[in-house]
């Protein structure tokens, strides 16, 4: 406790001037009070201290610090962990890691059901004909055929003809549906054709007009068809209508079964024997 020596006031030890007169206190003997200290906190707030106030200790901000860079630590390793486990592949037990990439990295291509493999290009290609059973004469009929390799460029459009060889009226023919109409010459039923079995070489014939102009019949038909029972390529040259010669080319392997079904529909007809009356 100090006197104000000015009005003689009470004033406290602390104090270095008086409240009510503003007079300086006596303060002689007095260690001189700590100067003002500012103290930043970490939210940037600026706080006077006081003489003789005790400040926080800074070991509390580290200790924060610390404690975020260990929480920071801990995340990076959890995701590093994470990241490696996503890139081990998952094995079977009992096979090792290699073998399990390789099985991971297979393909399995399923088969599709109900699709027969291909077909051999060995086996015979004929086919039996839609038609009529009977002839107008009341005869069997039985027909086969065959198409081309492969398409041809006609006028304007592109067709496979068809090789077709049947037994209509006791009678074999052997003709080729064309696709198209062959070229007019003089006004004539008949085109001149170039025809080759096999390694044969080509011969020039004047094969028929059909009546709806998109076929033509040979003219030796039964020599013909006996010929491509023992052949494997036929081939036939004609001239469209309005446009380039052509060449065809058939496949005639395995004929020898339709040509034998064919003669027995073909073989004339047993004579019967007239019926005793009485």
């Amino acid at each position: 406790m100090q006197i104000c020596p000015n009005c003689a006031k009470e004033l406290d030890d602390r104090d270095i001037m008086c409240a009510s007169c503003g007079h300086a206190a006596n303060t002689a003997g007095q260690i001189p009070p700590k100067p003002v200290v500012l103290v930043e906190k970490p939210a940037t707030e600026l706080v006077v201290a006081s003489p003789g106030a005790t400040a926080k200790p800074k070991s509390a901000n580290r200790n924060a610090i610390l404690a975020l860079g260990a929480i920071g630590a801990i995340a990076i390793v959890i995701f590093v962990v994470s990241s490696n486990r996503t890139k081990i592949p998952a094995t079977v037990p009992g096979t090792s890691p290699s073998t399990a990439q390789a099985t991971s990295d297979r393909v399995d291509r399923p088969q599709s059901a109900g699709i027969a493999p291909p077909e051999s290009t060995s086996s015979p290609k004929w086919s039996r004909t839609r038609q009529s059973q009977w002839a107008t004469d009341g005869s069997r009929t039985i027909g086969f055929e065959v198409a081309a390799e492969r398409y041809v460029t006609v006028y304007m459009d592109r067709v496979r003809p068809v090789l077709a060889a049947r037994c209509i009226s006791r009678h074999t023919e052997v003709f080729v549906v064309l696709g198209t109409s062959a070229s007019i010459e003089n006004g004539r039923d008949t085109h001149t054709v170039r025809v080759g079995l096999d390694d044969e070489p080509d011969v020039e014939q004047q094969w028929l007009n059909s009546t709806d102009m998109q076929s033509l019949f040979s003219p030796d038909a039964a020599p013909l068809a006996a010929r491509m029972a023992t052949g494997r390529r036929l081939r036939f040259l004609f001239k469209p209508f309005n446009a380039s010669p052509v060449a065809v080319e058939f496949d005639v392997r395995g004929f020898d079964g339709p040509l034998a079904a064919m003669a027995k529909t073909c073989a004339p007809a047993a004579k019967r024997k007239p019926s005793r009356i009485g």
